[in-house]
């Protein structure tokens, strides 16, 4: 489990629930027992149903953008390597039209981000020339966000954006996330590095990233994956 959260300093509306490291319906399982100890099939049948059919989008998207860079020789180790986190997410609704927090901005640490959300706006992603943009939420599609570690995967050919969620009103925004990671090493393809794209990442763990973004060093950092892998001349 990757455990529960809520009234956190910064996000007093944020509250949530994640699961690390799943991949089956008996994983699950074990989660909901935990959580609920005369069990809770029903919550788990349908958790792992949306998981399956998001992951196979989440592959889908993958493989679009290897073939795209023409390094579709690496997708199958990468699928075979990939485990999945899910998090559960319920912004309270503040009670004014005065935007309050709901998440901070952040970029994403996983490798691809598949977001899920009822109508309730809130989320805002901030385009390359800095501005907000607001996302028109809708219950009938996802939002697919490049993670940092997708991104230094690519040499940067592909962004990770900031986003964050900010309030107001009287709406309760609820959302799901499925976020995928790398077991194998995470290394940079020879062939995404040439004169004008030279190497920026060094051969990283994914696990060891996730552990180094939750440090107190790291919090302060704009640029997390740079900070942790960046090849040192570029930095």
């Amino acid at each position: 489990m990757e455990g529960y959260f809520e009234n956190l300093p910064l996000m007093p509306l944020y509250e949530s629930f994640g699961i690390k490291n799943f991949q089956s319906l008996e994983q699950l399982q074990s989660f909901t027992n935990l959580m609920w100890p005369e069990g809770n099939p029903i919550l788990s049948e349908i958790m792992y149903s949306y998981f399956k059919q998001v992951s196979e989008l989440e592959n889908m998207v993958k493989r679009m953008v290897f073939e795209s860079f023409g390094v579709e020789g690496y997708y199958d180790s990468l699928v075979e390597s990939t485990t999945y986190r899910l998090r559960l997410m319920k912004y309270n609704a503040p009670g004014t039209d005065e935007a309050i927090v709901g998440f901070v901005p952040h970029k994403d640490y996983s490798f691809v981000t598949i977001l899920g959300q009822n109508d309730v706006s809130g989320l805002e992603i901030q385009s390359k020339d800095g501005k907000w943009i607001t996302v028109k939420p809708s219950t009938s599609s996802f939002i697919v966000m490049v993670g940092e570690v997708f991104m230094a995967w690519s040499n940067d050919r592909l962004h990770a954006p900031l986003h964050h969620v900010i309030m107001t009103g009287d709406g309760v925004r609820y959302s799901v996330a499925v976020l995928s990671q790398c077991e194998d090493t995470v290394q940079v393809p020879k062939e995404m590095v040439d004169d004008d794209h030279p190497l920026r990442y060094k051969p990283f763990s994914h696990n060891a990233y996730h552990a180094f973004v939750l440090t107190k060093d790291a919090t302060t950092l704009k640029t997390k994956i740079k900070a942790f892998c960046g090849v040192d001349h570029l930095l």
